[in-house]
């Protein structure tokens, strides 16, 4: 498949995301102007390169309340993302540190594309998890078709997990020895894991083990 294919094949599907309408949940394009209408989650606008050996999968992009008290915001427009975010700056030196990676050379996107009600700590049940993925985080898998697709967060394996895809999870030694696919998910922590639930030496001895993996 070329990368024209691959853009158009991305772009129809992110017209069915914004033709979408969830009942509790909002989408980007509803707050202050942002036009994000072209693509599956914001977040592509950035990590947007669709030949990428490596895949990240997000949770979700931004709760209501945020997006409500922080108003329009130029980098959010421009860059899909909030660059001053504790989450986007510890995934870029994680990436950058471990695979030697910028954002702009892989392809990211959010799990569930859809802007949940309240605060940061909202949940959105499983059950809805599990719909967006086979909905819009499958196809994205399929269409870009990376090497290795890396799950950030245990909501975002287990929604996977539960629409049949077979994720390798963390510790490292189990990342570092994950059967070869045409396309292997790897769980990894999320990249704001709290230090007393998931150590930082844990974090990073996890993202070694993908550099092994990706170089063997």
């Amino acid at each position: 498949m070329n990368a024209m294919s691959k853009h158009e094949r991305l772009k129809e599907l992110a017209h069915l995301r914004v033709q979408t309408q969830w009942r509790g949940y909002r989408r980007p394009e509803d707050y202050w102007g942002y036009d994000f209408r072209d693509l599956v989650s914001p977040y592509s606008r950035t990590a947007g390169n669709v030949d990428a050996n490596v895949m990240l999968f997000l949770q979700d992009w931004s709760p209501h309340d945020k997006l409500m008290n922080q108003g329009y915001n130029r980098d959010v427009a421009r860059y899909g993302h909030d660059p001053s975010l504790k989450t986007n700056l510890n995934l870029k030196d994680l990436l950058r540190q471990h695979l030697g990676l910028e954002l702009e050379e892989t392809y990211g996107t959010n799990l569930f594309p859809f802007i949940k009600a309240g605060g940061i700590s909202a949940t959105i049940p499983m059950r809805d998890f599990v719909r967006a993925a086979e909905m819009f985080a499958l196809p994205q898998i399929e269409i870009v078709n990376p090497r290795v697709v890396l799950a950030l967060g245990r909501h975002t394996a287990d929604a996977l997990k539960r629409v049949g895809v077979q994720v390798v999870p963390y510790p490292a030694a189990r990342l570092r020895n994950a059967p070869k696919q045409s396309t292997s998910v790897l769980e990894l922590p999320h990249p704001v894991a709290r230090p007393n639930n998931v150590p930082k030496a844990t974090v990073d001895e996890a993202w070694r083990a993908v550099r092994s993996f990706l170089s063997s």
